[in-house]
């Protein structure tokens, strides 16, 4: 775990409140980053309330300060939301003149869903002089979740005319609506998998596995694994089996390319004679792809040899991951649209609703007045896939756009859409194009 809270955003205004500057902020930071490597100590050990409240212990709160309150807030922006909504609203009540003060609270309504306290705490910024392209980004969503269309696509407008640039935007958007809390979450697990649950032990390895703390990057945590291997490993659980198996996902993980073909034949998994597979999709997925990217089997080897196999066990169990891992290996088939559809009723995953629906528009089935269709769009209301596919057959077909557009632009912010067909980075183009043929829309009437 990293606090980086420190200077969290790269705001319209000076970080330290006027007046603040010097010796009293550059003390109460070297006090907070003296207080840093323990409490993240704590929190690789498990210890996730007691880190916290070592951080919070660093300035009491009777003697606290408005800056030191604002720092205490950075640092548990990421980490401890409740916290962290809490002190910045301490904080801009008492710096109500500081602009990169009240859009950091503007910021924590918004995580919130308070969207149009929101709204209003946003125009506050603007008042106070900081005219930032990504902060109008940001009201015109809270606009638009408010019912406020016309409002929203002005907000969008002057965002497209104010200085900054969309990778802030990108960046804000995924703090507010990612609700992503990884450290936590791990907390959360490590008791469980400390007495003996093999389903937490699973679920912890495989957050270490793919640590995710934004929409972009993922990957190993390498200190969270070597801590909790080790302790899944002096551990005593009932199904040993199972647990070599979680221990040889993350072992695969921690290893260099040419190491985890080793790790795998020691686990006998996937490349020993029988290929044995894993006993879930979680382990089975990982697995897979360490053995792939290693060398070991090749994609088209792999399917060959447990397509059939990992179907029939993805059906029996209503396992989302096999199911995925079905769905890897038939991408582009003709098989695609039967087998999002049984997994999708099997598991309910919104992937697989997702993959249907831009399967029925490829092959010039879609229609969104169909059951089917009707059935996905209310029960997975902000996809991006599915909004897309929606509008571009309301534009086809001319038909009614606002409606869509909406739900299109709800589904951005959700999450973002991928910037383009070669580009595997999600971002705000899509979001972009939306609001530019929403305010056409909004202009006639509508139509």
């Amino acid at each position: 775990m990293k606090y980086l809270g420190l200077c969290l955003f790269l705001g319209p205004t000076l970080f330290l409140p006027s007046g603040t500057r010097g010796d009293k902020a550059e003390d109460a930071a070297a006090m907070l980053q003296a207080v840093l490597p323990k409490a993240e100590a704590l929190t690789i050990e498990g210890r996730y309330d007691e880190s916290q409240e070592l951080i919070l212990r660093t300035f009491p709160g009777r003697s606290r300060t408005p800056v030191q309150t604002l720092m205490l807030a950075n640092v548990f922006f990421k980490q401890n939301p409740e916290n962290s909504y809490a002190l910045h609203k301490q904080a801009a009540l008492a710096l109500p003149k500081n602009a990169s003060v009240q859009f950091e609270w503007a910021m924590e309504q918004h995580r919130a869903r308070e969207y149009a306290a929101a709204a209003d705490s946003y125009a506050k910024v603007f008042k106070l002089g900081a005219r930032v392209a990504g902060i109008y980004g940001l009201q015109a969503e809270c606009l638009l979740r408010t019912g406020k269309t016309k409002e929203a696509a002005e907000a969008w407008r002057l965002s497209e005319e104010a200085r900054g640039s969309l990778e802030d935007l990108e960046t804000w958007v995924c703090d507010v609506n990612g609700h992503l809390f990884p450290d936590r979450d791990r907390a959360k697990l490590l008791p469980k998998a400390a007495a003996g649950d093999i389903v937490a032990a699973r679920d912890l390895i495989a957050l270490d596995v793919a640590f995710r703390s934004d929409w972009w990057n993922d990957g190993p945590n390498a200190r969270y694994l070597a801590h909790d291997l080790t302790l899944l490993r002096k551990t005593k659980f009932d199904d040993q089996p199972r647990l070599r198996q979680i221990l040889c996902m993350g072992d695969c993980a921690a290893a260099e390319d040419n190491a985890k073909a080793d790790c795998l034949r020691k686990a006998g998994l996937l490349i020993d004679a029988k290929g044995t597979l894993p006993h879930d999709g979680i382990v089975v997925s990982s697995l897979l792809n360490s053995a792939i990217s290693c060398g070991a089997v090749s994609q088209e080897v792999a399917k060959a040899k447990w397509n059939k196999v990992i179907w029939e066990k993805a059906k029996a169990a209503k396992d989302a991951e096999l199911f995925n891992i079905v769905a890897r290996f038939n991408i582009g088939s003709d098989k695609m649209i039967a087998i999002d559809r049984i997994a999708w009723q099997a598991t309910g995953d919104e992937r697989f609703a997702a993959s249907l629906v831009d399967g029925l528009a490829q092959s010039k089935h879609f229609s969104p007045d169909d059951a089917e269709v009707k059935q996905i769009t209310q029960k997975v209301p902000e996809n991006w896939v599915i909004a897309q596919v929606v509008v571009n057959h309301a534009i086809r077909n001319k038909l009614p756009l606002e409606v869509p557009l909406v739900a299109a632009i709800k589904a951005e912010y959700t999450h973002f859409s991928l910037n383009g067909p070669l580009s595997p980075r999600p971002g705000a183009n899509g979001l972009r194009r939306y609001f530019a043929l929403l305010s056409k829309t909004v202009a006639s009437g509508g139509k």
